[in-house]
């Protein structure tokens, strides 16, 4: 992904995650001519990743993949079509909503 990333961003500088819901990570690894550093934050929206390089910054939204495919398909639909940094409008609370992705 972060591959696909530097070609649209530059240099990517960080990737940040809320602490807890990924398992694992590594601390940096190397990446189009660069450093990446991976932190995480408990401040982070659930089920989002930042990712930080000499363009503004881009947060992507993480659907789980035992999310419905309805829930999904809405999320991505929502994504596409709004400007909005509000997780909870495009991933509304629901019993299939990811948590924990380990």
């Amino acid at each position: 992904m972060l591959s696909v990333l530097v070609v649209r961003m530059g240099r990517i500088e960080r990737v940040s995650d809320r602490l807890g819901e990924w398992a694992h990570t590594l601390h940096k690894i190397s990446c189009g001519g660069g450093v990446v550093r991976f932190e995480r934050y408990r401040s982070q929206h659930a089920n989002t990743v930042d990712v930080l390089a000499a363009a503004p910054r881009v947060t992507l939204l993480v659907v789980a993949p035992e999310a419905s495919a309805h829930t999904a398909h809405v999320a991505l639909l929502t994504a596409g079509h709004r400007h909005t940094d509000d997780v909870d409008t495009l991933v509304p609370v629901a019993p299939d909503r990811g948590r924990g992705r380990r």
